[in-house]
């Protein structure tokens, strides 16, 4: 399945970033115990890389292209990342 184009914010790119990041580091200790555990840590870290070496379009904003797989890592990410804080 082909992958969607978007066009975010860079503020936006940087709250993916930060879900992905507590996710990474809530995977880690887990991640020797299970190969499934390290795999998902492993995506987590590759989109993070990914979205962090974009470069900005002079209006600010960052174009992404990812496929469904992608999107839904983000949106656990991003969920988790929203109940964390919601926690503090």
């Amino acid at each position: 399945m082909p992958g969607q184009t978007f066009s975010w914010p860079a503020q936006r790119i940087d709250m993916v970033i930060k879900a992905l990041e507590l996710c990474i580091e809530r995977l880690s200790p887990h991640a020797a115990k299970s190969a499934e555990v390290q795999c998902r840590r492993d995506d987590y870290v590759f989109l993070k890389e990914l979205l962090t070496a974009r470069v900005p379009d002079p209006d600010g904003s960052v174009r992404v292209t990812i496929d469904p797989a992608a999107a839904a890592l983000i949106k656990a990410a991003l969920l988790s990342y929203s109940a964390e804080l919601k926690k503090s």
